[in-house]
């Protein structure tokens, strides 16, 4: 009778889970473990550090088509074992113009671009009795431009710096597992170098960044501030073939906040390496360079540890 009243007591405290869990408002973040709104950031790993990052590009129209997957879990342990599976492919289009412009000394270049997003998020909450939650989306993403960058070449080394700037349009809503879009605004700002042996083809590329949240009008949470380097290896083996190491460095300068931040002020690093390659090549005097990179995330602390997969087009007019 005992172990029957235990069970029929364990099996409502599951309802009850679930009935909060469905009817919450942010309820992805019943799972305390989430740092940045939904465990997740504006800055994507693998995508601003790359070959040749802060090299001085020629004036004309560059054209650049990326297509990734991510691929994450995470599990959670407090009043209930939650289990989240997330996949998401995006094609990424970056549309840059680099003028003959000078300012400070540097190069005037403008870009901008909108991701197409298609995701999954599956989780599991293991009460009792278990419940799975499941949810899919496939819309565009935030619109992101950049008003300024600027490109110095100081010999074998070249910077630039620049301000990225992603605007709430994709689709978001509260009640959702699965977003293509934040919800809010974000500012980051972008400081990278490149320096090349050009006898031996040895390459290091840094790019530093800063991200400045506001707050998700929807679901008032504020992510803090963020901060991350993006670095890579590379050696050339001809001016057209590279092959490198790619990875990232991302910590969370101060915790989140606002009125939909119940969990308290989180705060989430994450670290990943891996492999990555460059083919530049002509068709039809049409330049073109193929990039392909693998990244994989080692380490994690309140956000999601998965693994990046990258193919990258780019195309120049000039």
């Amino acid at each position: 009778m005992i172990r029957f009243y235990t069970r029929l007591q364990n099996y409502w405290r599951g309802i009850l889970w679930a009935v909060l869990f469905t009817l919450s408002p942010v309820h992805f973040h019943i799972v305390p473990v989430s740092a940045a709104e939904r465990g997740v950031s504006t800055f994507i790993p693998g995508t601003y550090g790359d070959f040749a990052v802060a090299l001085t590009p020629a004036p004309g129209v560059y054209v650049r088509e990326t297509v990734f997957s991510y691929s994450a879990d995470r599990i959670s342990r407090g009043a209930l074992t939650a289990t989240i599976d997330v996949d998401y492919w995006v094609n990424y289009n970056l549309l840059s113009f680099v003028t003959d412009w000078t300012l400070l000394g540097a190069r005037y270049n403008f870009a901008f671009g909108i991701p197409i997003v298609d995701g999954d998020v599956d989780q599991t909450l293991s009460a009792a009795p278990q419940f799975n939650f499941y949810d899919d989306r496939q819309a565009t993403g935030d619109f992101f431009f950049v008003p300024i960058s600027l490109f110095w070449k100081l010999g074998s080394l070249s910077l630039n710096l620049y301000e990225y700037v992603v605007t709430p349009t994709g689709a978001f809503a509260r009640n959702k597992l699965a977003n293509s879009g934040f919800g809010h605004w974000a500012f980051q700002t972008h400081l990278a170098a490149t320096w090349i042996n050009q006898k031996g083809g040895q390459e290091i590329s840094l790019n530093l960044g800063h991200v400045y949240n506001l707050e998700n009008p929807d679901t008032n949470y504020k992510t803090g501030q963020e901060a991350f380097a993006e670095y890579l290896f590379a050696q050339y083996l001809s001016p057209q073939f590279a092959i490198g190491v790619q990875g990232y460095f991302y910590r969370q300068l101060t915790g989140d906040s606002g009125r939909g931040a119940s969990f308290g002020g989180f705060k989430g690093s994450s670290a990943g390496i891996g492999p990555a390659i460059l083919w530049n090549t002509k068709i039809r005097d049409q330049k073109m360079s193929f990039i392909g990179k693998w990244l994989h995330e080692y380490d994690a602390e309140n956000r999601f540890k998965g693994d990046f997969v990258f193919g990258t087009l780019v195309l120049s007019f000039n």
